[in-house]
């Protein structure tokens, strides 16, 4: 567990970032995969991304109230690819 802009994130938890550059990637949903003391790992699709807290928290990091495209999910067991 790691805590961004005072709210606490794991991995598995699906997130994102309302203050992303490009508007489609505000309501992307990006998989948290790692957790480290200083930041996170993201997948969406086949793209994967580090991010320091300070990054995460300047782009927004929010938690996904519900996932908006459920194709780009990250599964779960990789024979569900």
């Amino acid at each position: 567990m790691v805590e961004i802009s005072g709210q606490a994130f794991e991995e598995g938890d699906i997130v994102h970032f309302e203050n992303a550059t490009l508007p489609e990637n505000r309501t992307r949903d990006y998989t948290i995969t790692a957790v480290t003391p200083h930041g996170i790992e993201v997948r969406s699709s086949d793209f994967r991304y580090r991010f320091t807290c300070a990054t995460a928290t300047r782009i927004g990091i929010t938690r996904a109230t519900e996932p908006q495209d459920r194709s780009r999910e990250v599964p779960s067991h990789p024979t569900e690819l």
